[in-house]
């Protein structure tokens, strides 16, 4: 699980970057699970969850293009 406070003029960027990285991510090799929630009542918050097979699995995940370019 993770979590991200986007700025608040920032929100419907990270929005699009978000629906982005869970359809990559839900298609790699190890995960049964990825989903990215958005707080109704504070729009800056986001939360991730995510499950893996195993943990080489989420580093590898760390590692891809779409994981590097949704944290940066």
């Amino acid at each position: 699980m993770a979590r991200k406070i986007a700025k608040s003029d920032r929100v419907f960027e990270v929005q699009f970057f978000v629906k982005i990285l869970i359809e990559y991510s839900q298609r790699e090799s190890g995960c049964l699970q990825y989903h990215v929630f958005q707080n109704w009542d504070e729009p800056t918050d986001f939360t991730t969850l995510e499950e893996w097979i195993e943990q080489e699995f989420l580093e590898a995940h760390f590692q891809t293009p779409h994981f590097k370019t949704a944290i940066a």
